[in-house]
């Protein structure tokens, strides 16, 4: 028996840079793994969703939120986030794994 696929949410990606301080000093919460050279790169719902997920992670230590039409990744040097943290997608069928 054929099921039609299930509606694939909408995720949106967003980049959260964290300040120049952290090019010298550790990340509160992240240590040595955050730098101003990378990013965050954030799998949320919407810009609310996106921004929850880094404040329950860095609290107040980030500096920026961009879009994807925001954010120009050839600014920071590492060129590649240095986390990515989001929600995953969901499965578009339902039906037997093996067939």
């Amino acid at each position: 028996m054929n099921q039609a696929p299930l509606p694939v949410p909408t995720v949106e990606v967003h980049y959260f840079t964290v300040g120049i301080r952290y090019a010298q000093e550790e990340h509160p919460t992240l240590g040595r793994i955050a730098h101003p050279e990378g990013w965050i790169e954030v799998h949320g719902v919407d810009d609310e969703a996106a921004r929850a997920l880094v404040i329950a992670l860095c609290g107040s230590a980030w500096a920026f939120q961009y879009t994807a039409e925001t954010f120009n990744k050839r600014f920071h040097a590492h060129g590649r986030p240095f986390l990515t943290i989001g929600v995953t997608p969901a499965l578009t069928e339902v039906g037997p794994v093996n067939q």
